[in-house]
């Protein structure tokens, strides 16, 4: 049984490319939060969408905008569902689309994304770390946030990214391996860059978009694309390479305008390496995370 109330975060609800969009969209964003179960997956979003008589491309435009993230099956998930709600483990019950859930890993702004390929044969995801383990009110199911009832509209929440490790990387590629794809093609080549951890999530999360896209990169043009954001990174800081990365995804563009860098003040090589850990957990202040 799906609970009776969901929650929002404003950092996704009051953001520009959230509030850029139709309304007949953002109100086919909540219905499907507040149908999703406690992982904030849906099985049925057309049905909902005719429901609420939305368009097919409002569904559409949600999936492109990466607020929810669909599978071929026609499942989807709330991308965006752990940043929403947190659960109270008493009151949490898994998906039971599980296969689904295995292909997502969960990012440090607790968002969800696709696992690359090469490893969606790891074990399923732990219990949720957005189940409440302190005591809280009876008849409280969610740590408060923004509140909607049933007799308003939905919600849900979201998950992290995996970067390729680079121990495979020791192991020569030869032509008698089986066909390569974009992302091993980049975590074979990822050790001629310089590129924190953190770019290289942003380039994975990239490198998803323009597959999903039906676009990809042949080798040369990828290590033309790594050494421009290397050298983007160098001179105006990663956070400012991983936000214009999101920027062009969430504007559905087919490439990354490095030209727009160009408006950021330039960052000093010492001052991009110092205090980058705490940068990594701080990237939750804007739905430009994605």
């Amino acid at each position: 049984m799906l609970a009776e109330k969901r929650m929002f975060t404003q950092k996704i609800i009051d953001s520009d490319p959230f509030l850029d969009m139709p309304l007949s969209t953002q109100a086919l964003y909540f219905h499907l939060n507040m149908r999703a179960d406690d992982d904030g997956f849906i099985n049925n979003p057309k049905r909902i969408q005719r429901t609420i008589g939305a368009s097919e491309d409002d569904l559409k435009l949600l999936i492109a905008k990466r607020f929810v993230i669909g599978f071929e099956n026609g499942v989807i998930v709330i991308k965006h569902w752990r940043m929403h709600n947190t659960l109270r483990k008493d009151r949490y019950n898994p998906t039971q689309y599980q296969e689904e859930f295995a292909m997502l890993s969960i990012k440090d702004n607790n968002s969800y994304t696709e696992k690359l390929s090469e490893d969606l044969d790891v074990p399923e995801l732990p219990v949720p770390d957005n189940v409440a383990t302190t005591w809280q009110p009876n008849g409280n199911h969610l740590e408060p946030q923004y509140s909607i009832g049933k007799n308003s509209i939905d919600k849900v929440s979201v998950v992290k990214d995996i970067v390729p490790e680079s121990d495979d990387s020791e192991q020569p590629f030869t032509p008698s391996s089986k066909k390569e794809t974009i992302h091993t093609i980049f975590k074979r080549i990822l050790p001629d860059y310089s590129m924190s951890a953190n770019l290289q999530t942003a380039v994975i999360e990239w490198l998803t978009y323009k597959v999903e896209r039906k676009e990809s990169y042949k080798e040369m043009g990828l290590k033309k694309l790594l050494r421009q954001i290397e050298n983007n990174a160098q001179i105006y800081g990663d956070d400012a390479v991983c936000a214009l990365i999101d920027e062009c995804m969430a504007s559905n563009w087919a490439g990354i305008i490095f030209d727009r860098l160009k408006q950021k003040p330039v960052v000093q090589r010492q001052n991009r390496q110092s205090g980058y850990t705490d940068n990594i957990r701080n990237r939750v202040t804007d739905v430009d995370n994605w």
